[in-house]
């Protein structure tokens, strides 16, 4: 019995110290903090008057999915407040992109367009790197004969797989950002149409906040540049596998001692 007790508790602490070492790890081995991503606007081609509700929606649901790809979204409301403190009014040129992502640690922007044909939406999503203006990733897609909703799922999905597919881009390299913050593009803004990305979006608040959606692609763990070593990655499995090992071991030598035991108490 002394022996089977041995047995369970070095494998208790064969487990214990693998999920140790799994959840100790350094926050190079675990990829850091996420990236950060803002949102530029989700841009509606489609009839005149088309209710801005819906391109709310859109970008909230587009939202949702980067986050629930891992990603640290940068809300519509600090990003009103950033074009506020930094003077940027509602300009939307690359030089105020980057000025704007500096104030609020943005590394990326989501931006796109929703084509509406009656029930018909073909979207279009690109994220793009803050600090040279470059777009890294870009998607399409159709959703036929849908409602707002099934729009809204959509994007969400796309936006999430964008996200997971970010990792896998090459990384554009980062340009100088003006030290003064560029003139607000007030002429024209009035002309902008919804052909266009519609960067006041981000201008009024939302309290509003999408679920996470069960379709997301959480493949984004494959962006992380420092792999762990392959011994830590083994280490879990082999401690759950000796455990097991331990415990069929310590159930046969009980089962030999229990007809030892009857045996010895046959007359």
């Amino acid at each position: 019995m002394q022996g089977i007790r041995r047995l369970i508790v070095v494998s208790a602490a064969f487990v214990i110290c693998g999920t140790e070492a799994q959840a100790q790890r350094s926050p190079i081995e675990t990829g850091g903090r996420p990236e950060r991503l803002g949102r530029i606007g989700i841009g509606i081609i489609g009839p005149a008057g088309l209710p801005a509700d819906l391109r709310i929606r859109l970008e909230d649901a587009a939202a949702a999915g980067l986050k629930a790809s891992g990603a640290d979204v940068v809300s519509a409301v600090e990003l009103s407040r950033a074009r506020q403190s930094a003077s940027l009014g509602t300009c939307s040129d690359t030089l105020c992109e980057q000025r704007l992502a500096q104030v609020t640690d943005t590394r990326y922007w989501l931006r796109g367009t929703c084509q509406l044909d009656t029930s018909t939406y073909r979207l279009h999503l690109e994220l793009v790197d803050a600090r040279s203006g470059a777009v890294v990733v870009a998607r399409d897609d159709t959703c036929d004969i849908c409602t707002e909703a099934d729009a809204a799922e959509t994007i969400n999905v796309a936006a999430s797989a964008l996200k997971a597919a970010l990792g896998r881009a090459p990384q554009p390299q980062p340009t100088n950002v003006a030290a003064t913050p560029p003139r607000s593009a007030t002429s024209g803004v009035a002309g902008q149409s919804a052909i266009t990305i519609d960067v006041n979006a981000n201008a009024h608040p939302t309290g509003r906040e999408a679920g996470a959606s069960s379709h997301a692609d959480r493949a984004d763990r494959a962006d992380r540049a420092e792999v762990r070593p392959l011994w830590l990655r083994l280490l879990p499995w082999g401690a759950f596998v000796s455990a097991a090992a331990f415990g069929v071991a310590g159930t046969y030598y009980l089962a030999l001692n229990n007809q030892g035991f009857e045996c010895g108490g046959v007359p």
